[in-house]
């Protein structure tokens, strides 16, 4: 494994954390090329690789079904806001 790119962009991510507002979409984007760079070494490491894939992919599902939600949301108060 080259823990030199990892450690990298390990970094690249503590540093910018505090600078600049990512949001979570980025947070994720980060997390799958950090799982995509991993190179499992027994079937175990495989199949605990492909289970975190499949929860990020979850994460990412879900979170894009909650910024539809809130963009309605926003929407509709915007709605009512202008009404009054």
């Amino acid at each position: 494994m080259n823990f030199d790119k990892l450690n990298d962009l390990t970094k690249k991510f503590l540093v910018s954390e505090g600078t600049s507002e990512v949001n979570i979409n980025g947070h994720i984007q980060l997390l799958g090329d950090l799982l995509e760079k991993i190179t499992p070494r027994s079937k175990k490491d495989i199949n605990s690789l492909n289970i975190a894939k499949n929860h990020l992919l979850e994460i990412r599902r879900k979170t894009r079904r909650l910024d539809n939600k809130v963009r309605m949301l926003e929407e509709r108060v915007k709605v009512l806001e202008e009404s009054n």
